[in-house]
């Protein structure tokens, strides 16, 4: 029977002068819902900036049509392609928004049109209604700094990937440093340079000695998105009072924006933050017993960020402390961005 009727209605079409015909042809369309059911947000650092989308079309017509699709978004999305639907059915169509490294955060609208171009399988139609649905896409803000080395002295201060031990700590010395600081991102608020210290033991305690450092002042950064500046300095020990165990001490360089500067420089002991950007360097002072050799070497553990190489310091002892795990930790969570 429905076949008869199909069969009826194109000799129907196909008889009618032409005038008749186009007073009479309908204009289908579909309808569209795009799932909002959560907050749909993209995050375009490193290229990660991609999120899925689902819409159902749904035809409410006794015959079937074919649907056309027009995507429009502000940044970068797949194609949408054509779909057939059968008479009073429904179909989800899939696609991506994607969004470049630079692409500002905020609320931004997606909104894809869907307009029937064929239905009864051979009748065309230029100028069928245009329907559509919108989402709201949140793009996330990021930003992120990095550090290379560009000269040191004396040499092997800082860049310990090439050298296997710490130099040795020298009273009055400048263990200077230049460095490349860069940052990448799509919103960056008061870019800063700070500076923290470590002193700490073969245990990796945190040592209460009486130690005076000059390390350079706290900077805020001429930089934009996209841009490196190099800054140098130096860290230098004025003095130490006695010891009886070797001292390690660590000199760190910290990019970032100001308020995460702020806390990981807070005090004299380093907080890492994955905000920032860090660069080690550092110096030994060896205790020596009474005649003169060195009590123990230094066992050097090498591991890696993704900006520059730290090394970690254990001695023969080794033991695990909360200084030991932060810094593990940090360097761990770093690799895995």
């Amino acid at each position: 029977m429905r076949g008869a009727l199909f069969a009826l209605t194109l000799l129907l079409f196909s008889i009618l002068p032409t005038t008749v015909l186009a007073q009479i042809e309908p204009k289908p369309e579909v309808s569209v819902s795009c799932d909002n059911t959560y907050e749909i947000a993209l995050d375009p650092s490193r290229g990660w900036g991609e999120v899925p989308i689902v819409c159902n079309i749904q035809n409410d017509n006794p015959y079937g049509v074919e649907v056309e699709f027009n995507l429009i978004w502000d940044y970068i999305g797949s194609d949408v392609d054509n779909i057939n639907l059968s008479p009073n059915s429904n179909e989800d169509v899939y696609f991506e928004l994607r969004a470049e490294e630079t692409a500002p955060p905020g609320m931004f609208e997606m909104k894809l049109e869907a307009t029937v171009v064929e239905y009864l399988e051979v009748r065309e139609c230029s100028d069928c209604p245009i329907n559509d649905d919108t989402l709201q896409i949140k793009i996330l803000a990021w930003t992120e700094f990095g550090i290379e080395l560009i000269s040191e002295s004396p040499a092997g201060s800082y860049d310990f990937y090439s050298h296997n031990n710490l130099n040795q700590c020298e009273i009055d010395l400048d263990f200077s440093f230049e460095v490349e600081i860069n940052v990448a991102g799509n919103e960056l608020y008061n870019p800063t340079v700070g500076y923290s210290m470590i002193i700490f033991d073969d245990s990796y305690d945190e040592l209460n000695i009486d130690i005076e450092i000059n390390k350079p002042e706290q900077k805020q950064l001429n930089i934009e998105i996209g841009e490196s500046e190099n800054i140098d300095g130096s860290f230098n020990i004025e003095s130490i009072g006695e010891y009886n165990q070797d001292v390690f001490v660590l000199f760190l360089i910290v990019a970032g924006e100001v308020d995460d500067v702020a806390r990981s420089t807070a005090g004299e002991s380093f907080q890492y933050n994955q905000e920032i950007a860090w660069l080690v360097g550092g110096c030994t002072f060896y205790y020596q017993s009474d005649n003169g050799n060195i009590t123990y070497e230094p066992i050097i553990i090498k591991t890696s960020s993704d900006d520059s190489y730290i090394y970690t310091i254990a001695g023969a002892a080794g033991a695990s402390t909360i200084l030991l795990l932060i810094i593990l930790a940090a360097v761990l969570l770093r690799r895995r961005k």
